[in-house]
Formats: structure tokens, C-alpha cells, sequence
């Protein structure tokens, strides 16, 4: 069987830190990453969690930075509190620029859509053995790669990434 890297740990601590770093609601970057970002782009639960305080604090207007996070999580969650305090214990700001943290979310993003891709090759290359004929079988199959090439042609569609559709949103 095929092993497929499908998440990145320093890439998703890197994006949270990054947005924690920037903490600013009215930042374009800020704007860019929540327009571009869902919490399924997050591999572990911890990060999505961290990730779905950040993106409410941002919809709020309030800062999102990481004292502010660790404020909202409070008492009572002692294991998320905990991984926020380490981010912050391990966090170094020296690399972070706009450019950086977009590069990074884009990562990320392909990241989720390959989850995406490996489920529903996944899913079909079970279901194979199951088709009653060879022809049910390749409809099975083709169905499959049609969802999985158009994944990646949304994102590629008239060569616009996420970022690109919101650079012109901002600019106007």
C-alpha cells in the first residue's frame, strides 16, 4: 500500500501561530486566511479547535492573539489550554511576514484537498470489488477520478487561487 503525507504539523502550527502573531481583525492577511481557511484545512483536532477560537474571535472583531485565545479557552479545558500554551512557549515571530503565512495557508490547503482525494480514491477503490461487472466497475472508477480532478479544478479554475480571488475583493 502507497503511504501518502497528507498533513503537516509544523505547517499547521505554523498558520495558527502566524494568525495568532498577526491578532489584528482589520489585517488583510487576516482577512485573506478567513476567507480562504475552514476548520477541515486542520489535520488534529487540537488545531482545528484552536483554529475555530481564532476565526470566532476574528468574527467578533476582538483580538486573537495568543494571550487573548488562551483567555477564551479559560479553565475547564486544561488539554487545549496546555497545546495554545506550548504554541506560544515554542513560537519564534522572526520568519513571519505576509507573504510567509500566505504561502503557508495555500499549503495547508492543498493539504485538505489531498485528504479529500485519498477518501474518495479510498472509498471507490473498496467499493470495486463489490461492482457487479467490469463495466459497473470502471463507471465506479471514472465517476471517482472526475470527482477527484475536479478538487483540484476548482481551485485551478481560470488560474485564481483563493488568495488571488481576495486580493481583488480587497483592492476592489
Amino acid at each position: 500500500m502507497i503511504e501518502i503525507v497528507n498533513h503537516s504539523l509544523e505547517l499547521e502550527h505554523r498558520v495558527l501561530e502566524g494568525l495568532m502573531h498577526v491578532e489584528i481583525h482589520t489585517a488583510p492577511i487576516a482577512r485573506k486566511a478567513f476567507l480562504a481557511l475552514t476548520p477541515d484545512c486542520f489535520y488534529t483536532p487540537l488545531n482545528r479547535q484552536v483554529f475555530q477560537l481564532i476565526k470566532r474571535a476574528y468574527q467578533a472583531q476582538e483580538g486573537f492573539g495568543f494571550v487573548d485565545i488562551l483567555v477564551i479557552i479559560g479553565q475547564g479545558n486544561d488539554h487545549l489550554h496546555d497545546h495554545v500554551n506550548w504554541m506560544m512557549d515554542e513560537y519564534s515571530n522572526l520568519h513571519v511576514t505576509d507573504s510567509k503565512l500566505g504561502s503557508d495557508i495555500e499549503a495547508l490547503q492543498e493539504y485538505s484537498t489531498l485528504r479529500q482525494q485519498v477518501a474518495i480514491f479510498t472509498s471507490s477503490s473498496l467499493e470495486i470489488p463489490r461492482c457487479a461487472n467490469s463495466r459497473d466497475a470502471q463507471q465506479l472508477v471514472a465517476d471517482s477520478v472526475s470527482q477527484i480532478s475536479s478538487l483540484s479544478y476548482r481551485k485551478a479554475k481560470h488560474g485564481s487561487s483563493s488568495f488571488e480571488i481576495a486580493d481583488n475583493f480587497f483592492e476592489g
